[in-house]
């Protein structure tokens, strides 16, 4: 995360990251031990993994980051 935020620090002098999220479909269970330390170091870098099941479907993703916008 360090790495993003020197980039945005660059390109944006003046901005600052207030909320960092990821929207994914994502599966952990026990059997995936990668997936899950993936998991575990985004989390504990400050990054929120919003999980977005897409069943197939291609817009999930876009309607759950509109659906936050509209509530913030």
């Amino acid at each position: 995360m360090d790495g993003i935020r020197s980039l945005v620090h660059k390109t944006y002098p003046s901005c600052s990251i207030a909320v960092f999220r990821a929207y994914t479909d994502l599966v952990i269970d026990a059997s995936n031990a990668r997936a899950a330390t993936l998991h575990s170091e985004l989390q504990s870098s400050g990054l929120s993994l919003i999980h977005c099941p897409h069943n197939g479907r291609k817009d999930v993703s876009d309607k759950m980051m509109l659906g936050e916008l509209i509530l913030s």
